[in-house]
């Protein structure tokens, strides 16, 4: 199985204040979603103090919904797609 990279359902940001922001992709039912995925609405933004302390929680729409093939992961992933498909014609496997 082919993982695409940078199709998360959450990360974290490190602040210059020491502090983080962990945001999160979710559905319209408040479930974790890919990142890129149509079913992943929205992100709830949590900003943390240098002490983990939650000091602010915003909800925003995905603006990366559906859009894996403009992000900087696509080429490594087609990359990836490509050699998979290769290797498999190599071994008489019919992947699609």
């Amino acid at each position: 199985m082919i993982t695409m990279p940078g199709n998360v359902e959450q990360e974290t940001i490190k602040l210059k204040n020491g502090g983080k922001q962990v945001i999160s992709y979710l559905d319209k039912n408040g479930d974790f979603s890919e990142k890129y995925s149509l079913n992943a609405r929205n992100m709830l933004i949590q900003t943390y103090d240098s002490n983990g302390v939650l000091v602010n929680e915003e909800l925003k729409e995905n603006p990366n919904r559906g859009k894996y093939e403009e992000s900087e992961h696509w080429k490594e992933f087609d990359e990836a797609v490509k050699k998979t498909l290769e290797e498999d014609e190599k071994q008489g496997i019919n992947t699609l």
